[in-house]
């Protein structure tokens, strides 16, 4: 089955723009506030590296630099976005960065013709006890993006 999905996206190139959503729980897991943000990727290069811009639409104060990959049908790419309010109010957080990198990583889905998966970043680190362990606070979400 990954062999079928790895030949279509060769055929398909991975150059291009994709509309997609991104979301984030700003609740609990017993009581979730899901939020959700459209973004377009427009990706340069092909499938063994690329480069592009991530744009918030729903933002719309953030123009992403992005840098990833794509293997099979497994995809990854960080966005590394500049620190502005609108984004410590998406993370519900306070900054303390200048930039943040998202960790974007998901798979294809041949029926969707769209990749899906999850995105990660670390808001915060703190170095703890003697042998100074690092202990990371992250926010998560779920995307799609789907090329137009």
């Amino acid at each position: 089955m990954l062999e079928r999905i790895t030949a279509k996206l060769k055929m398909e190139k991975i150059k291009g723009t994709w509309n997609g959503e991104y979301s984030i729980n700003h609740g609990t897991e017993d009581e979730p506030d899901i939020h959700y943000f459209s973004f377009e990727l427009q990706i340069k290069g092909e499938e063994d590296g690329f480069t592009g811009k991530f744009i918030d639409q729903t933002l719309r104060t953030d123009n992403s630099e992005v840098k990833g990959f794509v293997e099979g049908g497994f995809i990854s790419f960080v966005r590394t976005a500049n620190s502005n309010p609108e984004l410590h109010e998406f993370l519900a957080f306070e900054p303390s960065e200048l930039s943040y990198e998202f960790n974007f990583s998901g798979n294809y889905n041949e029926q969707e013709k769209a990749f899906e998966g999850i995105w990660e970043t670390v808001i915060e680190e703190v170095n703890e006890g003697l042998q100074e362990s690092v202990i990371e606070e992250l926010r998560t979400g779920g995307w799609y993006i789907r090329k137009i």
